[in-house]
């Protein structure tokens, strides 16, 4: 920092020592300890407060492109550089269109006693009862025996 070498502080230690006396030595020290934590205190307060004002500034600078970017416009660049042509697109709404149309055709047509329900074509008679499709059907209560027996040997 300062280009200080082991030279140059034996001299400043002969020069404090001869200067300062063996009995006050310790003393001085203590202060000028104490100076240079608080020097270093204040250096390391400045640099937090830099580190605190920049990563602020970032941050504004952040906020402000994301609040320029809404959804819509960031939907519509993936679009762009997904498919450029819209064939994507267009395929895909034909393919949920012809879904649509399957599913609106199976709702209408779906019975799936159709075959059932159908009579035959009796020529023979015409007071017949119409055939039942469905019938409520009761589970039966099975019983299940859990006890095991043991062989004793």
């Amino acid at each position: 920092m300062f280009d200080i070498g082991w030279s140059e502080m034996m001299v400043v230690a002969v020069l404090t020592l001869l200067i300062m006396g063996p009995k006050e030595l310790p003393n001085t020290l203590r202060t000028v300890s104490k100076w240079v934590r608080k020097a270093k205190g204040l250096a390391r307060e400045f640099q937090s407060g830099v580190d605190e004002v920049i990563r602020e500034s970032d941050l504004q600078d952040a906020r402000k492109a994301l609040e320029g970017a809404n959804s819509e416009s960031i939907r519509k660049t993936v679009e762009d550089v997904i498919d450029p042509t819209q064939a994507l697109t267009k395929t895909s709404q034909e393919v949920k269109d012809g879904v649509e149309a399957i599913t609106k055709e199976d709702k209408e047509d779906h019975n799936p006693f159709a075959s059932v329900q159908k009579p035959l074509a009796d020529t023979s008679s015409s007071s017949a009862e119409p055939v039942k499709t469905s019938e409520t059907v009761k589970p039966e209560t099975v019983q299940v025996d859990n006890t095991t027996s043991s062989k004793s040997s």
